[in-house]
């Protein structure tokens, strides 16, 4: 009885860190996209053409 609920635990355990590690994944690619639109907005450019760039790479790749 005690395995199956160390089991239990344990499976819950991985549940978390498989959770952790895919919220992680998107925080880690926001921080990414907000990075680079700083640089945009900062080199002196126009930033309209950071996001048709994004638009078109979300196009190709999804």
């Amino acid at each position: 009885m005690l395995l199956i609920r160390i089991e239990c635990l344990m499976l819950y355990v991985l549940y978390l860190i498989q959770q952790f590690w895919i919220k992680a994944d998107i925080i880690r690619g926001m921080l990414y996209f907000v990075q680079e639109l700083y640089n945009e907005m900062t080199s002196g450019r126009d930033f309209i053409f950071f996001f048709c760039r994004k638009w078109n790479f979300f196009r190709e790749n999804v």
